[in-house]
């Protein structure tokens, strides 16, 4: 069985589901009395939230006026502007629908020979137009005005007279008419002149509404050649109510955003379209958050007074109102969905209703075909406590812990943990073990195990090293410095008074080395250097003087690149021989210098 709560969306064309006079029945007589008044009224229908049943009120207006009231929904274009032109389209859509057992007569047909009785009634009144009996012609226009101008009979003697005085009773028709409906008389004598021709066409001629239409609204219109369609549709509607009322109903307004200045132009449009046509009424729908977003920030004081002015609230429903809302739709099983539902809590408006409705529906016509109660299902539903809380006088285990989350949750696979792994996993004070009991018994304290921290190793601040040369050849005559002078830019030369890098030199215990400014062995003597700064022209190692070297330091660029001094074999004290050594140095030195 299909659900009978499947629908809980309203169309302005029809109730979706059945009506129950009793929702919102005050708001709905009151509406139907300012609209029967003819006075012309600007209503706002407010509801405190969407679903309370705006849309269905006004469908059941519409059905309940049908035949006695034109009402027209107000589409908005692009969801925040109203077009006139749309409007009047509208209108004529529905002018030209068929009236039924009419034979092929449509409503604009009626509307029309209403229209024409109403204007020739007071020329026939004051004599403009001879009458034998002029009672009776009074009467009859205002009695049977569907007889009298029926174009299509012969013995209609008043229809075909008009027929035949139209070009000459035109003018005076549309003078009369004019100030009957407050517009002006150039636009009265327009929209005459359309209804006329449109009404002395045979009713089976079903090429007369699409002329009326292209005449209208083609290219050639009137409207398109410059003229205001704004005022037009002012003129046709004040034409219209004359002999019917119309009301306009805009109640989709949800998509009007807050951020712009759309609620100010759709206000402005509608007021200025209510305030064109005295006998015309308006309802504004609209929910109170998008009254209070949208529209209250942007309007004037003036339109807020015209919108304020006859405010019709919709109220919650009472718990008999929604018992029947619900066994309108579901008949003699609305007892098991009633039964079922909690009406006590909250605000009950319709749509939430049903909707819930909608669920226990469901639940109690499963495919499976239970019969099992939702009280019952949710009972078996119930799993109970996950966790059981620990008391304040157990023990807190962190194993155990670990052994009732491996039966709950799913191991990766791989071995078993062993305890002491298991106790590393879950370390009760982290957040997976949740919040550490206030206290643990003396007995059973238990010892985390230490953890081995791994020292991190720092980088050296500059880790480089000198290229390796090549052994000095036996039978070279070359300078071999001593080896003591290594330069080598340490982290400790930033000193923190200030100074710059310092050269730090090590006075080396150890035989004559190779001077690190000379050439790979093999080159002969008296030739370029082609040591391993040749292809670096922009690092020049400084050179010591003769002289210079027993009192100072000989310094070198703190960004050359340092070769560390080979490993000598450790030697005995022995300063007689150290000083040997230097003295042979210094004596090579020189004689490498002297020309």
């Amino acid at each position: 069985m299909l659900n009978p709560f499947g629908t809980t969306f309203e169309s302005l064309d029809g109730p979706a589901g059945p009506v129950v006079e009793s929702v919102h029945q005050a708001a709905c007589q009151r509406i139907f009395d300012l609209i029967e008044s003819g006075e012309g009224h600007l209503i706002s229908l407010r509801a405190p939230r969407a679903g309370y049943g705006k849309t269905m009120l006004l469908a059941r207006l519409r059905r309940r006026t049908r035949g006695k009231v034109t009402m027209v929904p107000v589409h908005l274009a692009e969801g925040q502007r109203i077009v006139e032109e749309r409007i009047l389209e509208e209108i004529l859509t529905q002018f030209t629908e068929n009236v039924p057992a009419m034979a092929g007569l449509t409503r604009l047909d009626l509307y029309t020979r209403r229209l024409f009785a109403h204007g020739l009634l007071p020329m026939v009144y004051s004599g403009e137009v001879p009458c034998q009996d002029k009672d009776g012609a009074v009467a009859s226009l205002r009695e049977r005005p569907a007889e009298v101008f029926d174009f299509h009979r012969k013995d209609a003697v008043i229809a075909q007279w008009s027929k035949q005085q139209f070009e000459a009773l035109s003018a005076r028709l549309a003078s009369v008419l004019s100030k009957a409906s407050g517009a002006s008389n150039r636009d009265t004598a327009y929209w005459i002149q359309l209804f006329f021709n449109f009404a002395v066409r045979s009713p089976q001629d079903t090429s007369r509404i699409d002329d009326l239409m292209n005449a209208i609204f083609g290219r050639e219109s009137r409207f398109r050649a410059g003229g205001c369609s704004s005022v037009g549709l002012g003129a046709f509607l004040n034409l219209v109510t004359l002999v019917e009322p119309v009301v306009l109903l805009l109640d989709e307004v949800d998509g009007i955003p807050g951020d712009n200045d759309a609620a100010l132009r759709v206000t402005s449009k509608l007021v200025s379209i209510w305030e064109s046509c005295r006998r015309l009424s308006v309802v504004f729908s609209v929910n109170d958050d998008v009254w209070e977003s949208a529209f209250a920030p942007r309007l004037t004081a003036g339109f807020r007074d015209r919108l304020d002015d006859v405010v019709i609230r919709l109220r919650s429903l009472t718990l008999d109102e929604a018992s029947r809302l619900i066994s309108a739709r579901a008949g003699a099983e609305s007892v098991k969905v009633i039964d079922k539902l909690d009406l006590s809590l909250g605000d009950l408006y319709p749509r939430g209703v049903l909707k819930a409705a909608r669920d226990v529906w469901n639940r109690l016509n499963e495919p499976d075909g239970s019969a099992e109660s939702l009280d019952d299902k949710n009972s078996s539903e119930d799993p109970g406590p996950l966790v059981t809380p620990i008391a304040a006088n157990e023990s807190f285990d962190p194993v155990v812990v670990h052994q009732f989350r491996a039966n709950t949750v799913e191991e990766l696979p791989g071995p078993p943990l062993s305890t002491a792994s298991a106790v590393e996993a879950v370390d009760p004070t982290s957040s997976l073990a949740g919040p550490r009991p206030p206290s643990l018994s003396s007995g059973s304290a238990f010892q985390y195990p230490t953890h081995p921290v791994k020292r991190i190793e720092l980088p050296r601040f500059f880790d480089v090293q000198r290229l390796r040369v090549a052994p000095p050849s036996p039978h070279s005559n070359q300078l071999v410095p001593p080896g003591s002078l290594q330069s080598r830019f340490t982290p400790a030369s930033f000193s923190g008074d200030g100074a710059g890098p310092e050269s730090v030199v090590h006075l080396s215990k150890s035989l004559p080395q190779e001077s690190p400014f000379d050439a790979v062995s093999g080159v002969e003597e008296g030739k370029d250097d082609q040591g391993p700064f040749a292809q670096v022209p922009s690092f020049v190692p400084p050179q010591a003087t003769p002289g210079d070297v027993s009192g100072g330091v000989v310094q070198e660029s703190p960004f050359e690149i340092v070769r560390p001094a080979p490993e000598v074999p450790e030697q005995g004290d022995n300063p007689q021989g150290d000083a040997d050594a230097i003295d042979e140095l210094l004596r090579q030195f020189r004689e490498h210098r002297e020309p």
